[in-house]
């Protein structure tokens, strides 16, 4: 229905001669004079009300007049006021609710806008801030180490030809710094990972991780139970990250052939767990251990758990292999 006056126009002209022609001030039809100031309400709010209602008296009080004929008994005045009375208090009533409401649309249609519009300044914000961080840590790992390697070969090149020994323990070093390089990476590529990190997609990037590390010396037996869709993206990374370097401290530290990756998700929470058979160690010595690689994995493994607002736990005896236990809440992830 388009908002055309002539509508409310021709209502109140119809609804003046209903009442005219069923008994005046005494009609049945009284209530349907409130029709007119409804669609008005309804299309024009409080001011439109009153315009209407201001021309729909006249047309009511001459309607009434016309059906008392020549008896100035036939209308009961106190009656009739209280009508007109009540006709303009409902009709202003009505007009104040849809003033209201078409308020509250505007109302409503500016904070979508604004939410709209700070959604798209979260999210520019967060791609900046990517952006610096996969910056950052490419200068600080790839670029560096790069940097460093090619400055060794360039040192390695003499000793060649006048101290192969020398040369052989250099390019040895060179590699490992090389297999370092090659890790940053793929840890780099892994945070560019969409979020939709899938339970197959999570356990076949550990089994090859694993076979990069070991080849063939090492078998890991990987399970996942439950709906892995319950971990947000952030808790998949961590768990993911934890998962790497719990394997990789057993391929270098662990002297282990089983390892087994256990992720039981539940609802309300997650529990990962990480077992091997080596020859083990006493986890309050690593902690003392400042210095050491492996304590800085242990408590990278910590922060991110704790990240997560769960709990980090390392059990192992020497000669009776080594248990790294995360759990999660999984509706706390985030």
């Amino acid at each position: 229905m388009q908002r055309q006056p002539l509508f409310i126009v021709v209502d109140l002209l119809f609804v003046a001669g209903l009442v005219a022609l069923s008994g005046g001030w005494q009609s049945a039809y009284y209530l349907y004079t409130l029709s007119p100031l409804i669609v008005a309400a309804f299309f024009f709010q409080l001011r439109g009300v009153w315009l209407t209602t201001a021309a729909f008296l006249p047309l009511y009080i001459a309607a009434v007049l016309f059906t008392r004929g020549d008896s100035a008994e036939s209308i009961n005045w106190v009656i009739f006021l209280t009508q007109g009375l009540g006709i303009v208090i409902l009709a202003s009533t009505f007009g104040y609710v849809s003033s209201l409401l078409q308020r509250l649309r505007l109302i409503h249609h500016e904070l979508l806008l604004a939410q709209d519009e700070m959604t798209a300044q979260v999210q520019a914000r967060a791609i900046e801030t990517e952006r610096l961080r996969i910056a950052r840590d490419m200068h600080d790992t790839v670029s560096q180490s790069l940097f460093g390697l090619s400055l060794a070969l360039k040192g390695i090149r003499p000793l060649i030809r006048t101290d192969v020994d020398s040369a052989e323990i250099e390019l040895v070093m060179l590699s490992d710094v090389a297999e370092t390089v090659r890790n940053d990476v793929r840890e780099l590529i892994f945070d560019l990972w969409p979020n939709e990190l899938t339970a197959e997609r999570f356990s076949a990037d550990l089994n090859r991780y694993m076979r990069d590390l070991t080849g063939e010396e090492l078998t890991l037996d990987l399970d996942i139970r439950g709906d892995f869709s319950l971990l947000s993206p952030n808790a998949r990374r961590s768990i993911y990250r934890i998962c790497q370097e719990s394997l990789a401290n057993i391929a270098n530290h662990a002297q282990a052939d089983q390892a087994r990756v256990c992720l039981d998700i539940e609802a309300g929470h997650a529990k990962l767990l990480v077992r091997d058979n080596g020859i083990g160690f006493k986890p309050e010595l690593m902690y003392d251990r400042g210095d050491s690689a492996e304590h800085f994995g242990l408590r990278g493994m910590e922060e991110r758990t704790h990240a997560l607002g769960g709990t980090f736990d390392v059990f192992s005896r020497p000669q009776a292999g080594t248990s790294v236990v995360v759990e999660i809440p999984v509706t706390a992830t985030i």
